[in-house]
């Protein structure tokens, strides 16, 4: 099965866009802004760079990202991910930022898998859909401060 998508998270950020950016485009940030984030390496730098994640909630997991595209124009990153809990599965994470106000900032996160069963794709979903927002609700916390 080729890769589609899993879901679509929209949200606001109440700060500039040029705040968030500079953010989320750090790949070696993630502890800065990721809820319940207790790991981070990287490997590399620019396209091509990898970064292993680990989440608190289930510490066991290795996640694999890699660097695939950066649009600085249209603010958005392209993951290539793999996690050890899916093996085989292709999964792919893409964020898009978009200005709506000068403090405010529309923030779009696009989950996309191999993964091929119905339950599969309902809990990776329903995974997506709390993490990202968990990211919305951390950034948003982050840059009030």
């Amino acid at each position: 099965m080729g890769v589609s998508k899993i879901t679509e998270y929209t949200g606001t950020v109440n700060a500039p866009i040029g705040e968030v950016w500079a953010l989320l485009s750090a790949f070696g940030s993630p502890k800065l802004w990721m809820p319940d984030c207790i790991l981070t390496t990287v490997q590399g730098f620019g396209i091509g760079s990898k970064r292993v994640i680990a989440f608190g909630a289930n510490p066991d997991v290795m996640i694999q990202e890699t660097l695939n595209s950066v649009d600085i124009q249209r603010h958005s990153v392209r993951l290539h991910i793999t996690r050890d809990d899916l093996p085989g599965i292709e999964s792919y994470a893409t964020f898009f930022l978009k200005q709506t106000s000068r403090h405010k900032t529309e923030m779009t996160w696009l989950a996309e898998s191999s993964i091929g069963d119905e339950k599969g794709r309902a809990d990776l979903k329903f995974w997506c859909d709390q993490t990202y927002r968990g990211f919305e609700v951390s950034l948003n916390k982050l840059l009030a401060e």
